[in-house]
């Protein structure tokens, strides 16, 4: 069966954090470029009231751009792209009011070349080098309050550039590498926490298309295929390739990918890697439901020979007693019989309830297991507030593990939080987890990542919900609630 995902674009966590930080950057200096010509340094006698404006402006646009950024009102891929213009733009202004080419404000065209280099767009720096010369040289074709040395110029121009440019490469490919790395990190961790075949595969997929940029995927697992993203390619010529799913030697399946850029041998070798991490979660996926398998014919051979043992036998002897009841013609003999049934029945009962008791398994929800899980993957601060009398299911419980780690992954990598606060408490059938954090909260829209997606869906088949919120001064909170009586498969 083939499933064909919407088309979207991931965003690494970190992407967002260093487009924010290099806004932060360049607001702090907009704002101390503004206190240094209201104190009249920098600026040629009877221009300190244009370049204040001029100043004023650029703070408003880096305030602008900081918030646009940190609210997620903007696709990263646009403000990536835009950002450098409006740097160039917005320093042209700056330098044609504060002396011309040898204004000390000509080091923003620095700022918008080097701040490239932390994009996602290889060729960016070299088209906002190019966009910054061209600026400087229309600068200089303006009336100077000094003359402007030909030679000067392009000997400044070329080494300050350069050096830029340079800068920004290094930055470029330290990026890059460091996004290669934390979405591999991810991929890790969201297929460690997949427990079907088809949340593997979607992840899979998803995380390759997007680590290597594939214009068509497509997952095949046991010669079926099970998700496809993108469209394929209708003109002839398009590069396709196809790497297989193995785990020493077994083959699980193979991923086939499109894109208009030919294929390199790094990308196939970061395939090979996550072709690795898919068939391992595929393998750890098939070994569990395999046990599952096992243990379940193993308890319903169990549960068999218990019925046959107690409660058939009890059902056998209370026939053979309301038979022998047919017979029995004085009333006070029958009314000694209906009671005796009467009893065995309710032994009968009894038996059925410690059946159904024992295949339902229920663990108490201690403060032990909930630290060694915070203890094991939160390195800050924490509090808990647990009961320790509080029976869940199994699939409860497991639900509330996925709760906890989802969302100290979340507070740790989203929110940058320092501080986490767990609190389990039960109202009558009805029971609340929340998981509270110091960070920077989940902005104005607040969107469920892949892994709190898989559980919400989870706790809406056990009759649960869950839902994220920001607190009232700074942060997140996780909330999730469980009926106590729902169903726990």
């Amino acid at each position: 069966m083939s499933v064909r995902e919407p088309a979207r674009r991931f965003e690494l966590f970190h992407e967002r954090i260093l487009a924010e930080k290099v806004a932060i950057v360049r607001l702090l200096l907009a704002i101390a470029d503004l206190a240094v010509i209201a104190l009249g340094y920098g600026v040629p006698t009877g221009s300190t009231p244009a370049a204040l404006v001029a100043a004023l402006l650029f703070v408003v646009y880096a305030a602008l751009s900081w918030y646009a950024v940190r609210s997620e009102r903007v696709q990263l891929d646009y403000y990536q792209l835009v950002s450098p213009l409006f740097d160039i733009l917005m320093a042209s202004l700056l330098v044609v009011v504060t002396g011309g080419f040898h204004s000390p404000f000509n080091l923003w065209f620095l700022f918008a070349v080097v701040g490239t280099g932390l994009s996602r767009f290889r060729y960016l720096p070299v088209a906002t080098t190019a966009a910054a010369i061209v600026a400087q040289y229309l600068i200089t074709r303006l009336p100077q309050p000094q003359p402007v040395d030909t030679e000067a110029f392009i000997a400044g121009t070329v080494s300050r550039f350069a050096l830029a440019a340079v800068i920004a490469f290094i930055s470029a490919y330290l990026t890059n590498l460091s996004k290669t790395l934390a979405l591999m990190e991810q991929t890790g961790n969201l297929l460690g926490n997949t427990v079907t075949e088809r949340d593997a595969s979607r992840v899979f997929l998803w995380q390759t298309a997007t680590l290597i940029e594939l214009s068509y995927g497509k997952v095949s697992i046991d010669e079926g295929t099970m998700f496809e993203v993108g469209t394929v390619a209708t003109e002839t010529g398009v590069p396709r390739r196809t790497w297989q799913i193995t785990l020493g030697s077994e083959i699980f399946g193979e991923l086939v990918g499109e894109r208009p850029q030919q294929f390199s041998q790094k990308d196939d070798t970061l395939v090979e890697i996550m072709c690795e991490r898919a068939a391992s979660a595929l393998a750890r996926i098939r070994m569990a439901d395999d046990l599952i398998s096992a243990a379940a014919s193993e308890e319903r051979e169990r549960i068999a020979d218990e019925l046959h043992d107690t409660y058939l036998q009890t059902l056998a002897a209370l026939d053979m007693r309301a038979e022998a009841a047919r017979h029995v013609e004085s009333h006070k003999a029958l009314e000694a019989e209906l009671l005796d049934i009467k009893r065995i029945a309710r032994e009968a009962a009894a038996q059925a309830r410690q059946v159904i008791q024992r295949v339902t398994p229920r663990l108490l929800l201690g403060r032990e297991r909930i630290e060694r899980i915070i203890t094991e993957r939160w390195k800050g601060e924490w509090q808990i507030k647990v009961s320790d009398d509080i029976s869940l299911s199994v699939g409860q419980w497991r639900s509330l593990e996925m709760m906890l780690r989802e969302g100290l992954n979340n507070a740790r990598k989203h929110g940058m939080a320092t501080r986490v606060f767990f609190t389990v408490e039960q109202v009558g059938e009805k029971l609340t987890a929340k998981l509270e954090d110091n960070g920077k909260g989940a902005g104005e829209v607040i969107a469920l990542g892949y892994g709190l997606q898989r559980l919400r869906s989870i706790l809406n088949e056990q009759g649960g919900m869950l839902h994220l919120e920001n607190r009232e001064y700074r942060g997140t909170a996780l909330i999730a609630e469980i009926w106590m009586g729902a169903k726990s498969s």
